[in-house]
């Protein structure tokens, strides 16, 4: 899959919007966006990509959680597309598939598994790449955590991640992480169990 961010330089305070396809553009693909952020110039990005030949620009879009800069554009989306729109809540108009934790989903040319990580926002689901061991991320926070309140649902997302191979994190906001993701991610559930004081078991 190819991945491009379509608000990379935007001057609007908006999240990534991760316009993904297929490597070869074929009919079998599923073009997919992950959040759609706030700043219309998704837009006129988009139509510099390729998105194949007869081909709907956006089929599907996925949403790592409801708030406001990643969800903004959607409307606008829906009345050019018609795109299917999987969240794990309703929270926002036009959703047309409800995200279940462990759900394989095509998006381009492959599937990730969506991953319920309560805690940013109670909808907030990440989503990862088995094939090019990409995780799409949202706002959940999974390096560097600092000695807080975290909920259970938000642990128990940890510790499912950590069982992938995570070779780089596409993050709401700023450029991805490429760099010892396994171990960042590692690092940041010892946090979490130091803090809960007993080894989460998955649920």
């Amino acid at each position: 899959m190819k991945i491009y961010n379509l608000t990379r330089n935007s001057t609007t305070y908006t999240s990534n919007a991760y316009f993904i396809r297929g490597e070869w553009n074929t009919l079998r693909d599923v073009n997919t966006l992950i959040d759609v952020g706030r700043d219309p110039v998704l837009f006129s990005e988009l139509e510099k990509i390729s998105t194949g030949v007869g081909k709907t620009k956006i089929e599907r879009v996925l949403l790592t959680h409801s708030h406001y800069d990643h969800v903004t554009n959607l409307g606008e989306i829906r009345k050019r597309w018609s795109p299917k729109v999987y969240a794990a809540s309703r929270s926002v108009p036009g959703i047309t598939k409800l995200i279940r934790d462990g759900e394989m989903i095509r998006i381009a040319d492959q599937h990730v598994i969506a991953i319920a990580c309560p805690g940013h926002s109670s909808d907030s689901v990440c989503f990862y790449s088995p094939n090019d061991r990409i995780l799409f991320a949202g706002d959940t926070q999974l390096t560097n955590l600092s000695n807080g309140n975290y909920e259970p649902g938000f642990a128990r997302c940890l510790e499912k991640i950590s069982q992938y191979n995570v070779q780089a994190i596409y993050p709401g906001h700023g450029q991805p992480i490429t760099e010892n993701c396994n171990k960042k991610i590692a690092e940041s559930l010892k946090v979490i169990k130091r803090i809960h004081r007993y080894p989460i078991n998955i649920k």
